[in-house]
């Protein structure tokens, strides 16, 4: 049966570990810094008039997995983080069933959400986060071009 040749629970785990922790001790310092500029730069864009800002990123891990959130909610951005909260709680719930804990996880995998365009559902919010922030705002309800 395929069932029987999917791994344990434990064997999963171990080898789930043993991929990531690969190259974690070894992170090679400039690609860690090209990490850290992407993001600073990243969260200064303004390419996009209708994107709310600022843009949701884990640490700059150095990581041969790349873990993206479809649509940060509301409290990522105000918590720092991806997955921090509803989708973050179900998915670390199922990592923990195999001995996988959120922060190994954090520390390890590089994570980050798209950048959040909500053209007439955040509009307002997008315009106000920009009048507090003394940004020019024009908002065309459409992708640049």
């Amino acid at each position: 049966m395929v069932v029987d040749r999917l791994p344990s629970a434990t064997g999963l785990k171990n080898r789930v570990l043993s991929s990531l922790s690969a190259k974690i001790y070894h992170q090679p310092v400039k690609t860690k810094q090209k990490i850290k500029l992407h993001q600073q730069q990243l969260a200064t864009c303004e390419r996009c008039p209708d994107m709310v800002p600022p843009s949701v990123v884990g640490g700059p891990v150095v990581s041969k997995v790349l873990l993206v959130g479809q649509a940060p909610g509301v409290k990522e951005p105000q918590l720092q983080r991806p997955f921090a909260w509803t989708a973050g709680k179900t998915l670390f719930k199922w990592f923990s069933t195999i001995g996988l804990e959120e922060e190994a996880f954090r520390q390890n995998v590089y994570m980050s959400a798209v950048c959040r365009v909500f053209l007439e559902k955040i509009r307002k919010a997008v315009i106000e986060y920009r009048r507090k922030k003394k940004f020019s705002v024009v908002l065309s309800g459409s992708m640049p071009k």
